[in-house]
């Protein structure tokens, strides 16, 4: 007889509460679920070699939190770079004046919100130009496989969040889709992928056996690290030692986490962005995937965008929607400020076309030649990469110089290339190895200017 698949609720209950709670346990101890369920084979396992690996890599894996749309988001239109020109339009909102401020050492100017951000923000955040390709809604898994340049046509985040598994030891390779909008559109190795709200995650993790599934964990994490170390004596190897202790959570962090996690659970109301910002944090902390998935929108499909208090073209919703969005990111890196986690997450955004920032339109239309990501992380370089020259009524995306990261109109990586190299840089961030990258996205240059300490 065939099997029937779990449910969601099924799905996340048995990830975190089944096994022998091998899910929470590994979130309160910080240990790979193989060394809780079998720590003489996890010990065995580690030869010289994967130590060494293991141990060089500690520092630099990174959680992903990804927000995509497939709406085609204006994000792009009020980004540095896109300021200097009299002919490009923005919203009329106080909230959306040029406005000149700090990112890293650099002095840009963009849209008065991006200077809100709060300065562990602002040090560690880059916007990256680009152009997808990509005019129609409905484009998001092409996009989301780099136009086909992953390798076995996988998407993007997913190939990602496949290679950070086994660094990150979570308890699924998949990534996790919180988001609304479009996001359940994403699919793993062919098949798509559930959507989880806040809400649901909140009443999962809120129920009277959840919370004292979670009080026992507490008095497991010695018993696991006992385990652990007992197998270890039979090696007495000071290199697996030492990897074992760069897993561990101390115990003063372990009785942090049921707090901290009431604390948040307690702050999701509903399943707008505010609350997927909250929820994805709680998510990558309970090392359930390597990626989460939330959508954070800019404007969205806002062909028409006025209204009879602020006149044609003032673009109202864009300003509205880009100053709830920049303040969820603000609530996402409090949220992962408060869990220790700050630099143990990048966040990045990917979304299926940018829009026109022509002066004569009420709205904004597609645009595949010209978008804008924002990458955020303790791997990744303030500033900017890449600009956009207007040809007509449309930003165009130029060149990339890999090594400076400026805009040029020939040689580096050209236009065409910039989402790959976008996937590249990205993959560097998350502190994947280069091989590794390549092996991902064959042929993809990553921009290094965008990238710190690696």
């Amino acid at each position: 007889m065939k099997q029937r698949p779990l449910n969601r609720r099924q799905f996340l209950t048995q990830a975190l509460f089944g096994s022998g709670l091998l899910g929470l346990r590994a979130v309160v101890s910080g240990l790979p679920p193989l060394a809780l369920a079998h720590p003489e084979a996890f010990v065995a396992s580690l030869s010289p070699e994967a130590v060494r690996r293991k141990l060089a890599a500690a520092a630099t894996p990174q959680y992903l939190i990804l927000s995509t749309s497939d709406a085609g988001e204006p994000l792009n239109c009020n980004v540095p770079g896109m300021y200097s020109d009299p002919n490009l339009k923005h919203p009329t909102a106080p909230s959306m004046a040029a406005t000149s401020f700090a990112l890293g050492s650099a002095q840009v100017t963009a849209a008065k919100v991006w200077s809100t951000l709060p300065t562990s923000a602002l040090a560690r955040l880059n916007f990256f130009h680009l152009a997808t390709g990509n005019f129609q809604h409905g484009g998001l898994g092409e996009v989301h496989t780099l136009n086909g340049q992953v390798a076995n046509n996988e998407m993007m985040v997913s190939a990602l969040s496949a290679a950070l598994h086994p660094l990150l030891g979570t308890i699924q390779a998949q990534p996790l889709v919180i988001g609304g909008g479009n996001a359940e559109r994403i699919s793993y190795r062919g098949a798509q992928q559930p959507v989880f709200s806040p809400t649901f995650i909140r009443d999962l993790l809120t129920t009277p056996d959840a919370l004292a599934s979670f009080n026992a964990t507490q008095a497991l994490r010695d018993r696991d690290l006992d385990a652990l170390n007992a197998a270890l004596k039979v090696r007495a190897d000071p290199t697996q030692q030492a990897l074992i202790d760069a897993y561990a959570t101390s115990q003063e962090q372990a009785r942090k986490i049921p707090q901290t996690l009431l604390a948040q659970l307690a702050t999701i109301q509903d399943d707008g962005i505010q609350s997927q910002a909250t929820a994805a944090a709680l998510l990558c902390q309970l090392k359930l995937a390597p990626a989460v998935l939330v959508d954070f929108p800019f404007g969205g499909d806002n062909h028409s965008d006025t209204d009879s208090h602020n006149g044609p073209g003032a673009l109202p919703a864009e300003a509205a929607q880009h100053v709830s969005s920049v303040a969820a990111i603000s609530t996402l890196m409090g949220a992962l400020s408060s869990q220790n986690m700050l630099d143990a997450v990048t966040f990045a955004t990917l979304t299926t076309f940018g829009r026109s920032n022509a002066p004569d339109l009420n709205g904004r239309s597609h645009n595949g030649q010209h978008s804008c990501n924002l990458l955020i992380g303790p791997h990744v370089q303030a500033g900017v990469v890449g600009g956009a020259t207007l040809v007509g009524d449309n930003p165009v995306a130029q060149g990339i110089d890999p090594t400076t990261g400026q805009g040029i109109s020939s040689a580096g990586i050209q236009g065409a290339d910039t989402l790959a190299s976008y996937g590249a840089t990205l993959g560097r961030a998350l502190g994947l190895p280069q091989d590794t990258v390549q092996s991902l996205i064959p042929g993809s240059q990553a921009v290094s200017a965008a990238l710190a300490g690696l």
